[in-house]
């Protein structure tokens, strides 16, 4: 101690002194935390700095209002996305932001006990962990410098990940940290493979989740087409139709105008849809009726009428709301 006193000010002393004691009896000696035997050589440092140019982004401002609008459309819950969130801006409650607040003394990792609890450490890089991400075979987590930040990783990983890859990603981290969080309140620590089958499952129920409100939105039309006068001495016939998969009917409808946007006709039907477990086309039943209709055109005395689904073939009716 007074050593400590005669070689550093104030402020050093309390930082020295909050260091918690080693639980091994080893003398102290310099450590290079980027080597596994803590040992420096050229060949570390260099790939530490790389490492450091290869995830440190600087995009514009427009870049990154760009980046999470997209982020925020992820069809993932808002508890993965918030998490994720969190994470970006250094917000998660870890031990170093702890200790900036003055709630503890120290930084350590409780899970390994020898990292800076940072919020890329506590989630990417603790070697608790490690064993799951190896599992889930998220490859750009490996040999990564100790001092990247949360924020790199992730957007690093929207770059080289595929869509369904990223969401997997962010739900295995913010699962990796409900667990973190659970262990250091005095929970037994799963088995690597527990946690790993557990984030299979929510990515899995979350997708189907996500395909179902997709479909549940209804049958719009994904690239609707401006309704177009026909020409002159012809009628135009607009069909469509839409799925209620809730009481399994399809409502059919066609109009026939003028080039005076006239109608000269309008009809209605609904019925049940096709038997369960065939898979034809939902579109098929219209485009079948609007063929019946066309027909006139087979008789040169009688107006012509063109025939136009108001959906175009290429995109399938999925279902629709009851109403």
């Amino acid at each position: 101690m007074q050593m400590v006193r005669e070689l550093f000010n104030l402020a050093d002393q309390q930082s020295i002194c909050s260091l918690p004691i080693s639980k091994f009896l080893k003398a102290d000696s310099w450590m290079w935390h980027y080597t596994a035997d803590g040992t420096y050589s050229v060949k570390s440092g260099y790939f530490v700095a790389s490492q450091l140019d290869q995830f440190d982004p600087s995009p514009s401002k427009s870049w990154f209002a760009v980046w999470w609008k997209v982020f925020w459309k992820t069809s993932l819950p808002k508890k993965v996305l918030i998490f994720a969130w969190r994470g970006f801006h250094d917000a998660l409650p870890t031990y170093v932001g702890l200790q900036k607040r003055k709630v503890v003394d120290h930084t350590n990792c409780p899970i390994c006990g020898f990292s800076v609890d940072s919020n890329s450490h506590v989630v990417f890089l603790c070697r608790g962990f490690k064993k799951n991400w190896k599992e889930l075979r998220v490859t750009m987590l490996n040999n990564l410098s100790m001092d990247i930040s949360f924020k790199q990783i992730v957007l690093k990983a929207s770059e080289i990940l595929s869509r369904s890859d990223y969401e997997l990603f962010l739900i295995a981290a913010w699962y990796i940290w409900s667990e973190r969080n659970q262990i250091i309140h005095g929970r037994k620590a799963n088995p690597s493979d527990v946690v790993v089958s557990q984030i299979f499952k929510l990515f899995n129920e979350y997708s189907q989740c996500s395909r179902h409100n997709i479909m549940a939105k209804g049958s719009t039309c994904l690239s609707p087409e401006r309704w177009v006068k026909p020409p002159l001495g012809a009628y135009k016939l607009n069909v469509d139709a839409s799925l209620d998969v809730n009481s399994n009917t399809i409502g059919i409808g066609a109009i026939i105008g003028g080039r005076g946007v006239v109608v000269l006709g309008l009809w209605l039907d609904q019925r049940e849809t096709f038997p369960s477990g065939s898979s034809p086309s939902l579109e098929l039943y219209p485009l079948i009726l609007s063929q019946r209709f066309s027909t006139i055109n087979s008789n040169r005395s009688r107006p012509q009428v063109q025939t136009v689904a108001a959906t175009p073939p290429s995109t399938p009716l999925h279902s629709c709301s009851s109403n």
